[in-house]
């Protein structure tokens, strides 16, 4: 009974181990993928701001705006993370009804914005070729009618014609 007891009490020990070196690697995992997804946004942050002149006046407004924490982490793992935020900032009634919906009604939404949402194209020079030169030469300017029918009748009449 006593050696039952011992092989009991290890394999207890040894699985309370695997456990937590199991949630120690899954809380590690998790950071690295929080830090990722936060360096991801910055980037996405600073194209946001070459493009959207009042970017940071208006995410500056919601300083002090508690957010749940799944819907921050909704945004920050999109792909339009900047955008999107910048919308929620214009839209406040649009983020407090993102915090009051369950995480499957925020996943859906999300996808909604993700879709509908976009960064403006900046402004850029004209892709058009550049202007033509001016005509040089004999066809620079077409003939007119006059100057036409003044050398046709110079070579039927001859010059002295006048």
């Amino acid at each position: 009974m006593a050696a039952f007891e011992a092989g009991k009490a290890a394999r207890e020990a040894a699985q309370e181990i695997f456990k937590s070196r199991e949630d120690a690697e899954t809380q590690r995992r998790a950071a690295d993928q929080a830090r990722v997804r936060r360096l991801d946004h910055a980037e996405r942050v600073e194209a946001a701001k070459e493009v959207i002149e009042d970017f940071d006046a208006v995410m500056g407004e919601m300083k002090g705006v508690n957010v749940r924490d799944d819907v921050i982490d909704e945004i920050m793992g999109s792909k339009n993370s900047a955008v999107i935020a910048y919308h929620l900032a214009k839209n406040p009634n649009e983020l407090e009804a993102l915090n009051r919906m369950s995480p499957r009604e925020l996943a859906r939404e999300m996808g909604r914005l993700e879709a509908t949402l976009k960064l403006p194209e900046p402004k850029k020079a004209t892709s058009a070729p550049p202007p033509l030169s001016q005509r040089k030469g004999g066809g620079a300017n077409p003939p007119s009618q006059e100057s036409v029918l003044s050398n046709w009748l110079d070579k039927k009449y001859g010059k002295d014609r006048k």
